[in-house]
């Protein structure tokens, strides 16, 4: 009896360690710590982009052109932990096309990240501009992040083997320049240049926005879809282009929620969120104004018209 005791205690030990561990998940992930402007030049290259990062300290980068992290047909998709250190450029600098296969040019994103998907996460990182942003003849650029979308959800995808939507979160992150401007042809934001749904909170910007032809804005060039909570503008947004814009701090459409939010351009005057705000050519209201003045002129003459008779 008392060596079947003493075996029904193992067996139940050993019942509860095989339990114990097929309930913990282990994450599958690769994860390792960025020390180094070539330790960042291996996500994407060497290192997964689904893999999990950790920055150990600021980083100085003296580079003119530099590569995205996560292009359009492989985006970031893994997490990003800046730990409240900062990456640091010291001149203007031109985003380039990131590493790996051929990428689809209109869903190109251009910023120190790409393009960013799915349950991609960053937190805690500061990016510091000292000169400006020089994409030009590229769409989709912003300072922190090109494009931000919703995706698969590819930790639960390896664990359950099931689907999941899920959406890319920012927390915590600003942009920082010294009177620096970022510049693209459209969809150009001092923080993010497209956005097709992503959460971003406690995150700011100060850096200046100019869009060639449309979209420009001092925080996003452009929104449809997420959720943006206290996050803060205070770059200049500008286009030469008056037709089909939209200019502002935070450039919303299509079912956005942005909450307890500024845009206060330093060099203007303080003005509201900057949600927005579309430009149209000068002869539209002109032509409605003629229009409108040739039917009250029409109604009042047919109206003396027919009191005569």
């Amino acid at each position: 009896m008392k060596y079947q005791s003493i075996l029904f205690v193992l067996l139940f030990l050993l019942c509860s360690l095989s339990v114990s561990d097929a309930l913990s998940v282990v994450d599958p992930r690769f994860s390792e710590t960025i020390e180094s402007e070539t330790d960042l030049l291996k996500i994407g290259a060497e290192w997964p982009l689904d893999g999990v990062y950790y920055l150990e300290s600021d980083i100085v980068i003296s580079d003119s052109t530099w590569r995205c992290i996560g292009y359009s047909n492989s985006p970031f998709t893994g997490e990003f932990e800046g730990n409240g250190h900062a990456i640091i450029f010291t001149k203007d600098v031109l985003f380039g096309q990131p590493f790996g296969p051929t990428i689809d040019a209109g869903s190109q994103g251009y910023g120190f990240f790409g393009n960013i998907r799915g349950d991609a996460e960053i937190r805690n990182l500061t990016i510091v501009y000292n000169g400006d942003i020089l994409n030009q003849n590229d769409s989709n650029v912003g300072a922190f992040v090109g494009i931000a979308s919703n995706g698969t959800n590819a930790f639960h995808y390896k664990i359950t083997g099931l689907v999941e939507n899920a959406v890319p979160k920012i927390v915590n992150c600003s942009v920082m320049g010294n009177e620096a401007a970022v510049f693209g042809n459209s969809n150009v934001g001092g923080f993010a240049g497209l956005i097709r749904n992503c959460d971003i909170s406690d995150s700011s910007s100060d850096i200046s926005a100019t869009a060639k032809n449309e979209n420009a804005g001092g925080f996003i060039g452009y929104i449809y879809r997420g959720n943006i909570t206290n996050c803060s503008a205070t770059g200049l947004s500008y286009s030469p282009v008056d037709e089909n814009l939209f200019i502002g701090g935070f450039n919303e459409n299509y079912g956005s929620n942005i909450v307890d939010c500024s845009y206060n351009p330093v060099f203007e005057p303080p003005s509201e969120i900057g949600c927005y705000y579309p430009k149209y050519p000068i002869w539209i209201p002109i032509l409605i104004l003629i229009i409108a003045a040739i039917a009250v002129g029409w109604y009042l003459f047919d109206r003396k018209k027919k009191s005569q008779k």
